[in-house]
C-alpha cells in the first residue's frame, strides 16, 4: 500500500534538485541576494531564491497527488499568497508589520475554506475563539520556522523531520489523504538539501530565503490545524502539534523573552524587527564550533532533547544573561 504513495515522494524530489540551479541562477540575474554582515555566518553573497524551487514543486506535485479543492484548494492559494508577499520582502525588505499583515491575510483565506481548529463549542464566541487561535497558530508556527532558518541546511532539514514526523502520524491514524502532502514537503527539501547543505569549507549556493522558510512554516502549520487530533479536546488537541514543533517554539519563546528580560528591545516594533546571533543554533556554533557539527548532531537532537536551564549553561548565556562573549566568538568563528 505504501507503494502507492512513493511517488508523491520522488517527483517533487527530482523537480526541486532540477529547479534549484535555475533560481539560484535567477537570484543573482535580478540581485535577490543574502548580502554578508556581521549578523550573519555566510561570508559570500548568496542567492536567496531557493524556496522558489521548494514552491515550484511542492504545487505541481500538489496538483497531481492530491485534489485540489475545497480545503486543499484553500491551502495551495493562501501557500501562494505567502510565496507572493515573501517574493516581495526578500526582494525588497518589507516593514517587518507588513509582513505579519500578509500572513494574516493567508491565514484568513486559509480560514475562509473552512480551515480552522475546533476546539471550542460552536457558538459565536467559540467560533471567535477557533479563528483567533488558528491565526496565532498559524502566523507563530511560520515565524518560528523562519527563525531557525539561520544556518546551512538547518531549517530545511528540520522542515523534513517534522514532516517525517506528520507522515506517521498519518498513518498511524489512517488518514492516508494528508499523508502525500508531508511527503511532498519531504522530496521538495530533499531536492533542495545538496545546494544548501554543502559542508563547512564548500558552503551553500543557494539559501531558502524567507520566501522559502516562511512558505515551509505556513505549509507545516497548516498541517497540524486539518488534522482532527481530537475535536472539542482542548489538552490532546494541543499535545501532538505542539510536541512536533517544540524546538522551533522554545527557540521563538526563549530569545523573545531573554531579549526582553535583557533590555534589548522596549518596543513591539523593535522585538518584531530585532535581529542577532542569540538562536540555539548560533548557540551550538558557538560550542562545537562548527556549523556542519550543528546542523547534523544538534537538528536531530533538538527535537528529542530540549537544553537544561541553568546559570552556567552556555546554551542559555548564563540564564538569561549577558551573551555578548558568545556571539563575539560566534562573529569570530562564522
Amino acid at each position: 500500500m505504501l507503494e502507492e504513495f512513493l511517488p508523491a515522494l520522488i517527483v517533487p524530489l527530482f523537480l526541486s534538485l532540477s529547479l534549484t540551479p535555475l533560481a539560484g541562477w535567477l537570484g543573482k540575474k535580478w540581485g535577490i541576494m543574502d548580502m554578508p554582515e556581521q549578523r550573519r555566518v555566510h561570508t559570500i553573497p548568496t542567492p536567496k531564491t531557493g524556496g522558489w524551487a521548494i514552491f515550484i514543486a511542492f504545487i505541481i506535485s500538489a496538483l497531481v497527488f492530491t485534489k485540489p479543492s475545497g480545503a486543499t484548494l484553500g491551502l495551495l492559494i493562501a501557500a501562494s499568497f505567502i510565496f507572493v508577499a515573501e517574493i516581495a520582502d526578500d526582494a525588497h525588505e518589507l516593514p517587518v508589520a507588513t509582513k505579519f499583515l500578509s500572513q494574516i491575510v493567508a491565514a484568513c483565506i486559509l480560514i475562509s475554506f473552512g480551515v480552522s481548529v475546533t476546539i471550542f463549542p460552536k457558538t459565536w464566541l467559540g467560533y471567535t475563539l477557533n479563528y483567533a487561535l488558528t491565526i496565532i497558530w498559524l502566523v507563530g508556527i511560520t515565524n518560528a520556522v523562519n527563525f531557525i532558518d539561520g544556518m546551512d541546511g538547518l531549517a530545511a532539514g528540520l522542515c523534513i523531520i517534522f514532516s517525517c514526523l506528520f507522515s506517521i502520524v498519518f498513518l498511524q491514524m489512517g488518514w492516508f489523504s494528508k499523508l502525500p502532502f508531508s511527503l511532498i514537503i519531504i522530496g521538495s527539501c530533499l531536492g533542495f538539501l545538496p545546494y544548501n547543505f554543502r559542508g563547512e569549507k564548500r558552503g551553500a549556493t543557494i539559501f531558502l530565503g524567507d520566501t522559502g522558510s516562511n512558505f515551509l512554516g505556513f505549509i507545516l502549520a497548516s498541517f497540524a490545524i486539518r488534522a482532527e487530533w481530537s475535536e472539542m479536546r482542548l489538552l490532546p488537541s494541543l499535545t501532538a502539534p505542539l510536541l512536533i514543533f517544540a524546538v522551533v517554539i522554545y527557540d521563538m519563546a526563549y530569545i523573545n523573552l531573554r531579549r526582553i528580560i535583557m533590555g534589548e528591545v522596549s518596543t513591539v516594533r523593535e522585538l518584531m524587527e530585532y535581529t542577532g546571533k542569540d538562536h540555539l543554533h548560533h548557540r551550538f556554533h558557538y560550542l562545537l564550533g562548527s556549523k556542519t557539527k550543528t546542523v547534523l548532531t544538534n537538528g536531530p537532537r533538538l527535537l528529542l532533547d530540549l537544553p537544561p536551564a541553568g546559570p552556567d549553561h552556555p546554551l542559555l548565556c548564563d540564564h538569561l544573561g549577558d551573551c555578548s562573549h558568545y556571539q563575539d566568538a560566534a562573529r569570530e568563528g562564522g
